[in-house]
């Protein structure tokens, strides 16, 4: 029996494309990228507003091809270290990407006890802390963190050569016991919307004001934004 312990991963986990070579095509890896901080972002806001999870590459390695990830804790623009929010987050991904998918195809069981939830499919299980697996259905009301894994998962198999897809603790881990094959990954859930053609990042920022405009003028007041100058007009 495989078996998968969401416990096993804290700030980050490397994604497992099952591939005959050690490569990957790089608008599916970016793409499944993009769409899984798009998730991080939005299970961050769900748990607490207050917190932006920002994810980050640190590693590729070879084995079929890993990507290992990682999660960033940014508060009002500046980072956060040692953030309760953020293996919660982590374990919110893992847990959300393996229980769906396996539910995509066949039947799975789900037992419920004071301090895990143990989630069986076959002869494979994957096991989630309770706190991790109350938080997961919390922010599976959230349609933009649903749809956003639904991306992630259609991403993976934009290559045609992954077989599977898993995640494990880092990279020198053996390759996933539990891998979701692909077939389970090209069904898309019956709700999902078509990908919008452009998204919309929010994100928090200090703002400096360089220039008061104090004669008349179009301009009320003007600021830098990552080098961009920004100002606002007065409508006569």
């Amino acid at each position: 029996m495989a078996e998968f312990r969401v416990s096993t991963l804290e700030d980050g986990f490397v994604l497992y494309f099952e591939t005959p070579e050690q490569r990957i095509n790089a608008y599916a890896l970016a793409s499944t990228l993009v769409s899984l901080s798009d998730a991080a972002k939005a299970a961050s806001r769900t748990l607490n507003s207050a917190i932006d999870v920002e994810i980050v590459v640190e590693a590729l390695t070879s084995g079929s091809f890993k990507a290992k990830v990682s999660a960033l804790a940014r508060n009002s623009g500046l980072f956060v270290a040692q953030q309760a929010v953020l293996p919660l987050v982590i374990g919110v991904l893992a847990s959300y990407i393996y229980e769906h998918n396996l539910a995509k195809k066949d039947e799975i069981s789900v037992v419920v006890n004071t301090d895990e939830v143990i989630i069986t499919h076959g002869d494979d299980r994957v096991i989630v802390p309770r706190s991790v697996h109350d938080a997961a259905q919390e922010v599976a009301r959230n349609p933009a963190f649903t749809k956003s894994i639904d991306r992630m998962m259609s991403s993976v198999v934009i290559d045609e050569r992954v077989t599977g897809f898993g995640l494990s603790p880092s990279p020198d881990s053996p390759p996933p016991s539990i891998i979701l094959p692909r077939e389970a990954l090209l069904i898309r859930d019956s709700e999902s919307e078509p990908d919008p053609p452009t998204r919309i990042v929010e994100e928090d920022a200090d703002l400096y004001i360089v220039k008061a405009i104090m004669e008349r003028s179009t301009r009320k007041w003007e600021f830098k934004w990552h080098g961009i100058t920004i100002w606002n007009a007065r409508h006569f």
